[in-house]
């Protein structure tokens, strides 16, 4: 047959090539991967998490990025030509990677070999420049200081879970509790800047930038500078009493209006017309303005009798922030008696209130006491000719009110100073509140196996669909 020979090895019929030798032998005498280095070391950061590239990245397993590292590590393959790579499964805590790798290369002229190795990739750690600053005082570049000058700290509960939601603490190298807020140091100015541009999406806030020398070097004209953002968040929460200045009360709204909700504006409420108004930050801090009454001031209040009110109003244009009535709530005449004074004659109120979706006769609900609250002159002359005797806030659920119940979910925590007395109360606000909820995380308690029944069927329970799954973290 015309090409044909015989192997100069094993003597095998074959096709002619310039090694002499058949497709069995050659592979057997020739190893195109001698030159490829087979075990190499991949750096990674236990405290943070991160690989070593550079510069040092968040890197998931098996994932294309991972495999791009592993693959420049290799050296030699530059020598011949990659057919395919990936990974071999190995356990997590193994601290290895294995990578499979199909190469080719020719050997003689019009002879192309391929084969296939595994690669070995030791997991070394190594503290990353980040962590060793953030384990070392005073080596921060930037602080965004957060401040609220407020009685209690569920603000920044509710600020802890959406950092941590949106992963907006990454650049974050550590995290200072402080009596009035928080201080969060990074590293890097740029990342400083992110952070509090991520605040002004989220919440109401004012910052003032500072800047102090640290040291400077004249013979190349530099200077080292450590900077300080001082962000105040709006000194107003949720279901905070407010008299509303002249500036605000365009349109009719106010004076006397309820904080709904705060996020990156402040919403309003008035309780008895169901209007609402939407506040701009900077419009607030052109004009500021603190509670009347906080919800430390509560007082429990039985309903006795309902009537649903039929005339909502009419919403008017002449303040273009004020929304018009709100469809969340009901309108409602109601009677009122303050609990510890049930029976007792001339205790009842006949007012108005926004809560009519959810109150029924016997309910238990807080609100403010008007008259034990206007103690001068001055409030009279604030709140106009028309003052409620009570303003109902929100409902009370016997069943939520029982001491050392644990709920059906959790929440991540950042290392910040464990539960207390205002992590409970941002806990039953998040389970009475689907809105506030939507924004968190909720994780599965695996402590709790059913749902916290509630025979009233206007508690917005929270839902097993809601939860994302079992809370895996170090609690400790």
């Amino acid at each position: 047959m015309e090409g044909c020979a015989l192997c100069c090895l094993c003597g095998a019929q074959m096709v002619y090539n310039p090694s002499g030798m058949c497709l069995a032998c050659l592979k057997s005498r020739v190893d195109i991967t001698q030159d490829l280095q087979k075990e190499n070391i991949v750096h990674f950061c236990r405290n943070c998490g991160r690989y070593l590239r550079p510069p040092w990245m968040h890197l998931q397993l098996e994932s294309p990025e991972l495999l791009q590292l592993c693959l420049k590590k290799v050296k030699g393959l530059n020598k011949v030509k990659m057919i395919d790579a990936n990974f071999v499964y190995t356990e997590p805590h193994s601290r290895r990677l294995k990578v499979k790798i199909t190469v080719q290369k020719e050997v003689h002229t019009n002879t192309t070999l391929e084969q296939t190795f595994v690669a070995d990739f030791v997991v070394q750690n190594l503290q990353c420049e980040d962590c060793q600053k953030s384990f070392t005082p005073h080596t921060w570049v930037a602080k965004v200081q957060v401040r609220q000058r407020v009685e209690h700290q569920r603000t920044f509960y509710y600020l802890e879970q959406l950092l941590l939601k949106h992963k907006a603490n990454d650049h974050v190298t550590k995290v200072k509790q402080q009596d009035n807020g928080l201080d969060f140091e990074f590293i890097n100015k740029s990342h400083a800047g992110r952070f509090v541009d991520f605040l002004h999406s989220v919440v109401p806030i004012r910052v003032n930038t500072s800047k102090t020398l640290i040291s400077h070097d004249a013979s190349d004209n530099t200077y080292n500078y450590k900077y300080t953002f001082v962000s105040e968040i709006v000194p107003l929460c949720k279901n905070d009493l407010v008299i509303l200045p002249k500036e605000f009360n365009a349109g009719g709204i106010g004076p006397l209006v309820l904080v709904r909700k705060v996020s990156n504006v402040i919403t309003v409420i008035n309780p008895c017309t169901l209007q609402t108004s939407d506040i701009l930050p900077d419009r607030y801090w052109k004009n500021t303005f603190k509670s009347f009454a906080n919800q430390k001031q509560l007082t429990e209040f039985i309903v006795l009798d309902i009537e649903e009110e039929r005339n909502y109003g009419k919403s008017s244009s002449m303040d273009v922030d004020k929304k018009p009535v709100n469809k969340k709530f009901t309108l409602i005449d109601l009677e009122v008696a303050r609990a510890d004074r049930v029976g007792v004659p001339g205790n009842s109120f006949r007012i108005k209130s926004h809560l009519g979706n959810i109150l029924r006769v016997g309910d238990s609900v807080l609100g403010y006491d008007m008259a034990v609250m206007i103690n001068n002159a001055d409030d009279e002359d604030s709140l106009g000719q028309y003052t409620p005797d009570v303003i109902l806030v929100k409902k009370i659920y016997p069943e939520l009110a029982r001491a050392g119940r644990k709920r059906i979910f959790k929440l991540e925590r950042m290392d910040l100073e464990k539960e207390g007395k205002d992590y409970d109360e941002f806990l039953d606000e998040l389970e009475q509140d689907p809105d506030l909820r939507a924004n968190v995380n909720l994780y599965r308690n695996p402590e709790v196996r059913e749902e916290v029944k509630v025979e009233d069927e206007t508690f917005p329970a929270v839902k097993l669909e809601e939860l994302i799954g079992a809370l895996t973290l170090n609690d400790s």
